[in-house]
């Protein structure tokens, strides 16, 4: 399975609008990590 950044995004229906930007990045990681938790 591929567990990259933009296919954890979509699993978790996680808005990666700014993909190509490190800032993007960050927000990204931050929600993924928030659901993550959640779990």
């Amino acid at each position: 399975k591929n567990y990259n950044l933009p296919f954890l995004c979509e699993y978790f229906k996680i808005d990666n609008s700014n993909k190509h930007t490190a800032t993007g990045d960050c927000e990204s990681t931050i929600e993924l990590l928030k659901k993550l938790e959640t779990k």
